[in-house]
């Protein structure tokens, strides 16, 4: 947990879960996704690639945060920096680390 990624702040040890309502969850080399069972997202734990899909690149997250404007998620697939999301539709989106001339952070299609 030394980036959050378990959900609650680096090097704590949790007494309870912290997440309810997740469909699956999905983990990265320091950062976890949940698909929420609204098929949104949230992600937590380290952010130094833009992985957690959040405009504060940099800045670790122990707490969920929604992915701003994805939604129709069926399933999620997570690395080392880096998120993907295949929707509904069957497209792909992905962010962080090397994903195309967009800013991490920002959700791109592949």
């Amino acid at each position: 947990n030394s980036d959050g990624q378990l959900g609650f702040p680096a090097y704590e040890s949790p007494s309870r879960p912290t997440l309810v309502g997740a469909a699956e969850v999905a983990v990265g080399a320091d950062h976890s996704c949940a698909r929420m069972m609204d098929s949104t997202v949230r992600c937590w734990g380290a952010n130094d690639q833009g992985q957690l899909g959040t405009i504060t690149r940099g800045e670790d997250q122990p707490d969920p945060t929604p992915v701003p404007s994805l939604v129709g998620v069926v399933e999620l697939a997570l690395g080392t920096g880096y998120s993907c999301a295949r929707l509904a539709d069957h497209s792909v989106r992905c962010w962080g680390f090397s994903f195309g001339s967009a800013p991490s952070g920002r959700i791109v299609g592949l």
